[in-house]
């Protein structure tokens, strides 16, 4: 834990170049130095009462141990709890630190019924972060958003170890290879492979391709 305070390893992943609501990011374009965020948790509504709004602020390059556990223990009561959905908007928990936090544990996982993924600029962490920790119940509880035509909900379908080639690529490679199955939201003709690739015996994600198919 020490080696990522001086490594300064982020806590969070984030792009301040673009947001699906540009006010709200208005600080952060003024104030570079702006090295927090907020993790924003709302409960739904009991017994006609409105319900509280929880935020859990995290410090994007951690200073302390004492920081790296308060932010460890909310993550594994999170852990613990359902949730109705997770949204990948604006950034996303660094993998790499809930790897350091868990000790690389596979049983770490944040349990909802739906995942959203807003998606612009290409972040592998964004589908490793879906991949290793989230477990989604919803019958097709992905919704994948990339801000053009392709507005879709699907959910994965199969992982296995086998040869992939890539579109850009002649050579066929050996890899973990983790398909999920994508339709169209508004429209219903829109059928959408993506495939995410893993180097064998890594958690760091190689590529992600989408195919359409006709």
């Amino acid at each position: 834990w020490k080696e990522a305070i001086k490594k300064r390893i982020p806590m969070y992943i984030y792009n301040n170049n673009y947001s699906r609501r540009p006010k709200f990011d208005l600080a952060n374009d003024n104030y570079k130095m702006n090295e927090t965020a907020n993790l924003f948790l709302i409960p739904k509504e009991t017994y006609g009462t409105e319900p509280k709004l929880l935020r859990l602020k995290i410090q994007l390059y951690p200073e302390t141990i004492e920081q790296m556990l308060i932010f460890r223990y909310w993550l594994e009561r999170l852990s613990h709890c359902f949730i109705e959905n997770i949204k990948i908007e604006q950034g996303l928990i660094n993998p790499e630190m809930i790897d350091l936090f868990f000790d690389g544990s596979q049983t770490f996982k944040l349990h909802a019924k739906y995942f959203h993924l807003y998606r612009i600029f290409y972040y592998p962490e964004e589908y490793q972060f879906m991949y290793d920790y989230v477990a989604i119940y919803g019958s097709k509880g992905i919704y994948y958003d990339d801000d053009s035509d392709w507005k879709m909900r699907g959910a994965k379908i199969k992982e296995e170890e086998r040869y992939y080639r890539q579109i850009e690529e002649r050579e066929h490679v050996f890899c973990k290879v983790v398909e999920y199955e994508f339709f169209g939201i508004d429209n219903p003709a829109l059928h959408v492979m993506m495939y995410i690739l893993f180097p064998i015996g890594s958690k760091k994600v190689m590529n992600v391709e989408s195919k359409r198919i006709f």
